[in-house]
């Protein structure tokens, strides 16, 4: 796909998805509400005085009532437009991408039909536990539209960037090219894997991610070529440990004719050895004398390196080469994805304004 076809589709998905659609006002709504609710219903059932039960259990049945009275004053003639919209952009989207499994797309594409269906049912009927099921569809479909709507926002940022960014002092960059051909998920799981990696090591080495974000420079899709800057000290961290665990993965994982026996605890412990190793060079001890919070901090690290680098046996980090042999890669790119982890986790309700 080229990099204008890309953007046309980004295009459409950052304005159907944005924080001022009546869509996602509404979807908000409806989670907002339904969260609400479920922690009302916790209480109820766990409280054991009869008459604080009755008490809860009508504060909760009122609370509902105003949830979905807020609900009807949206326009639904509107709200039904839009998740159409949605769902026609994502299908656009899947028949240029080669690979039309893609799992992101179809994830979305699935809960935009499930909610879809939810809202139908309960305009048609009208019963208050149709509108309990289209809740729980909402719970479900807003933080993927949060995700989905960063992630097409960052991309789109270096896709029209005519110029090239200003460069500063105190920053550096990072330049990833990855030969594969890339599906959508590809694109956007690594994408979200180097923002929070980055992130992950700005938090570790106390700098400002406001001060200091992480710029796309470029992004090219098809095979992906990926160009960031960031500050100085964590793109040089985040670059050697990429680099650490490409050269893990590719020694381990590309025996030809034998399975690769590496257990978690191995991959682990490896990690926390190479994020040790980069905080010590920095000469930022305070993380190194806080054993709970680096291994969360590497075992974090791990998830997003893992999505970042499984599956793909030829990878260029800046101006070195990483790659497989070739009579290996088979075997290889079938043995890393193994080690690949669940989706995204997406944001939390709170970050609705953002």
């Amino acid at each position: 796909m080229t990099s204008y076809r890309f953007n046309q589709h980004l295009e459409a998905l950052v304005e159907v998805t944005s924080t001022e659609s009546v869509l996602t006002k509404y979807v908000f709504i409806l989670a907002r509400g339904y969260d609400q609710i479920t922690s009302d219903l916790t209480s109820v059932l766990s409280s054991r005085n009869r008459t604080m039960y009755s008490k809860r259990q009508q504060d909760t049945q009122e609370q509902f009532a105003e949830f979905r009275k807020h609900a009807e004053t949206f326009p639904m003639g509107q709200v039904f437009h839009e998740v159409i919209r949605i769902k026609e952009v994502l299908d656009e989207m899947q028949k240029d991408f080669a690979d039309a499994s893609d799992a992101f797309i179809g994830a979305f594409r699935k809960q935009l039909d499930d909610f879809y269906a939810a809202l139908e049912q309960c305009v048609r009927g009208g019963e208050d536990q149709a509108f309990v099921t289209l809740m729980m569809e909402a719970h479900h479909l807003y933080p993927m539209m949060t995700t989905a709507r960063q992630l097409f926002r960052m991309v789109r940022r270096g896709l029209e960037r005519q110029n090239p960014i200003e460069e500063r002092a105190d920053e550096a960059g990072l330049a990833l090219v990855f030969e594969m051909p890339q599906t959508y998920e590809g694109v956007v799981g690594k994408l979200a894997s180097v923002q929070n990696a980055y992130e992950e090591l700005c938090r570790l080495m106390q700098v400002s991610i406001l001060d200091y974000p992480l710029r796309l420079v470029k992004v090219e899709t098809g095979s992906l070529w990926l160009s960031v800057r960031g500050h100085a000290e964590v793109v040089r961290m985040l670059t050697s440990l990429i680099e650490r665990f490409t050269t893990f993965l590719q020694h381990r994982f590309s025996i030809k004719g034998k399975a690769a026996d590496i257990s978690e605890r191995v991959i682990a412990t490896q990690s926390l050895i190479n994020l040790a190793d980069e905080l010590e060079i920095a000469g930022v001890t305070a993380p190194l004398e806080d054993e709970a919070t680096l291994k969360q901090a590497a075992l974090n690290l791990r998830r997003e390196l893992t999505t970042l680098l499984a599956g793909e046996p030829i990878v260029r980090i800046n101006d070195e080469l990483h790659e497989v042999e070739e009579a290996a890669r088979e075997q290889y790119i079938e043995q890393t994805r193994r080690l690949m982890p669940g989706r995204i986790q997406p944001y939390p309700l709170s970050r609705h304004g953002s």
